[in-house]
């Protein structure tokens, strides 16, 4: 069970890092906080309508 498909050497054997999955993980939360602000301008922007 404790069993691990790929170690730290393994990953860097094909060219994968610590910095390549932080950039990876940096670009996905960019992309998630990105399509939550777009969303949150829209629903201010339809309450606003409303509101008129």
């Amino acid at each position: 069970m404790g069993d691990t498909c790929c170690t730290a050497e393994q990953l860097a054997a094909i060219g994968i890092n610590a910095a390549d999955i932080a950039l990876a993980f940096a670009w996905g939360m960019k992309a998630v906080l990105a399509v939550w602000a777009v969303g949150f301008a829209v629903g201010v922007i339809v309450d606003a309508i409303r509101k008129v």
